[in-house]
C-alpha cells in the first residue's frame, strides 16, 4: 500500500510538467517579443534563402537563393542561437554563396515589428492552447489512462512548438532537445492523427 505523502507526489508530478512547460512558454515568449529580427522570412536548414522580407534589413543585402555559410564567422550549423549576443542595431556579418562565389554581406538587425512578432507567436498560441487542453483533462476527468496520455500529448506538443519557435533564437540546448523532440515526437503525432483523423 502507498503511503499519503507518495500519492500525494504521484497526482503532483503532472502538475509540476505542466509548471515547467507554462515557465518555458512564458520564456518563449520573451525571447520571441526581443530577439533582432534580419528580415530573412524563411531559411532552409542548410542555410539557403527562401524568401525575404521587402521592408526587413536583409532586403537589397541578400537575394533568395543565397546559401549562408557563415554568421559572424562561425559556420552556420554551429552558430545557435544564430545572432548570439547580438541586439537590434547591431552590424551583422555574413559569408554567402551566390552564383557560385563566396562574398560578404553586412547589414544592420532591427527590433521586430508588432506584424514580424505576432508571425514570432503563432507556434506560440498554438501551444497555450495544447497547453490549456492538457490541463482541462487532467483537472476535469477522472483519473485513468486515457487522461495520462491525453495530457501527456498535451504537453509534449506544447513543449514542441515552444522549443521549435525559438530553436535558431536562444541557447544552442534548446536546439539539441527540439531536434531530440522533433525525432520522437514527430514520429508520434504522425500516427496519433492518422489513428485519430
Amino acid at each position: 500500500m502507498t503511503s499519503p505523502l507518495n500519492q500525494r507526489w504521484g497526482r503532483s508530478i503532472p502538475f509540476l510538467l505542466a509548471l515547467m512547460v507554462l515557465i518555458s512558454l512564458i520564456w518563449n515568449i520573451s525571447i520571441n517579443i526581443t530577439y533582432p529580427h534580419d528580415g530573412i522570412n524563411n531559411l532552409q536548414p542548410d542555410g539557403q534563402v527562401v524568401e525575404i522580407n521587402i521592408n526587413g534589413p536583409a532586403y537589397n543585402h541578400l537575394q533568395p537563393g543565397d546559401l549562408i555559410l557563415s554568421i559572424e564567422n562561425v559556420p552556420l550549423g554551429k552558430a545557435i542561437p544564430y545572432y548570439s549576443n547580438k541586439h537590434p542595431g547591431d552590424t551583422l556579418h555574413l559569408i554567402v554563396e551566390r552564383q557560385g562565389q563566396q562574398i560578404p554581406v553586412e547589414f544592420e538587425l532591427a527590433s521586430p515589428s508588432i506584424k514580424e512578432i505576432i508571425r514570432r507567436l503563432i507556434p506560440v498560441l498554438v501551444a497555450l492552447i495544447f497547453w490549456i487542453v492538457g490541463i482541462s483533462v487532467l483537472a476535469f476527468t477522472p483519473g485513468g489512462l486515457v487522461a495520462t496520455l491525453c495530457f501527456l500529448t498535451c504537453m509534449l506538443g506544447s513543449a514542441f512548438l515552444i522549443l521549435g519557435s525559438i530553436s535558431t533564437m536562444s541557447t544552442s540546448w534548446a536546439y539539441d532537445v527540439y531536434r531530440i523532440l522533433f525525432w520522437i515526437a514527430g514520429r508520434f503525432f504522425v500516427d496519433f492523427h492518422l489513428y485519430f483523423g
